[in-house]
């Protein structure tokens, strides 16, 4: 995986559109970890074991994923400052036979922002990564090969209010003469309500609008639905989730536009902990993923 593979989708419903950033791990998700004082998080998964371990601030400072028969497969450790902030972190990814296969390191600033990475294939820089903020937080990162030339660069574009409303993807290639050139390859545009929050994104390549995705949210602030939609309004997929009395999401369902074909189911402790995922596909179980914790005795 390259610096430009960036999205996540949940049971892989579309490679357009990426969940509204309200769902990557927030302050206050960071802030319950602390206060829980989680040491050890083991997380089982089939054909896979991961276990992270956290410094006394509750930052993940080191994890491991092994196969079930122990063979390691990908390793994550963190640096930190003196004053107990992440500076760097180290992802590498082995093969069988426990060479590694590639590497990335991401170096962040005293906001504990990213401000560039190294990756490497087979010990080998490949690519480097720089990321340049504003008043409203990223507004460009550059994907460079090892001798600088740019190769790829992200724009995004923020509101009065500091929300995002535009990001701008500009990738490179080179001509029969060997010249480089640089085209717009795909933008995504934003309209959030009133508080800020997603509520319509639009997929355009070429000036052609390919989706449109719309959030949904209760009146408890809770993100309650997900569509993916054609242009002209057909669904293609829908993702609708149910959360228990404490706000925590228990139930994930994927519409593929006409029938529920894929299922999440959570359990939580009475910290607010997960304990287990349960994956299904179809009306069957696909994979089951359970969360061990270790906690301080204080």
């Amino acid at each position: 995986m390259t610096l430009r593979d960036a999205s996540f989708t949940l049971f892989t419903l579309l490679t357009l559109c990426a969940f509204p950033q309200q769902w990557e791990e927030s302050d206050a998700e960071r802030e319950r970890i602390i206060r829980n004082r989680i040491k050890n998080i083991t997380i089982t998964s089939p054909g896979q074991v991961s276990v992270t371990s956290y410094d006394l601030r509750g930052y993940p400072v080191h994890s491991l994923t092994r196969s079930l028969d122990g063979v390691l497969q990908l390793e994550r450790i963190c640096d930190t400052t003196a004053q107990g902030m992440i500076s760097v972190c180290k992802q590498r990814q082995f093969d069988p036979d426990g060479n590694v296969t590639h590497e990335r390191h991401t170096f962040y600033d005293a906001l504990t922002r990213p401000v560039h990475d190294l990756e490497y294939e087979d010990g080998i820089l490949s690519e480097l990564a720089q990321y340049h903020y504003g008043d409203h937080g990223l507004t460009r990162k550059e994907v460079l090969l090892p001798d600088s030339t740019l190769i790829y660069v992200t724009e995004y574009t923020h509101d009065a209010n500091g929300h995002l409303v535009e990001d701008l993807g500009t990738t490179s290639d080179v001509d029969s003469t060997g010249q480089r050139f640089y085209y717009t390859d795909r933008t995504y545009t934003y309209r959030n309500d009133t508080t800020g929050r997603e509520v319509e994104r639009s997929y355009i390549v070429e000036g052609k609008v390919l989706t449109r995705c719309y959030s949904t949210y209760d009146d408890n602030g809770n993100y309650v639905e997900f569509k993916v939609c054609d242009p002209d309004g057909g669904l293609r997929s829908k993702d609708e989730f149910t959360y228990d009395k404490n706000g925590n999401v228990i139930i994930i369902s994927h519409t593929d536009g006409i029938s529920v074909t894929g299922r999440s189911t959570k359990t939580y402790d009475n910290r607010g902990n997960t304990l287990r995922i349960i994956n299904s596909r179809n009306g069957k179980d696909a994979d089951v993923i359970t969360f061990a914790y270790e906690f301080y005795a204080h």
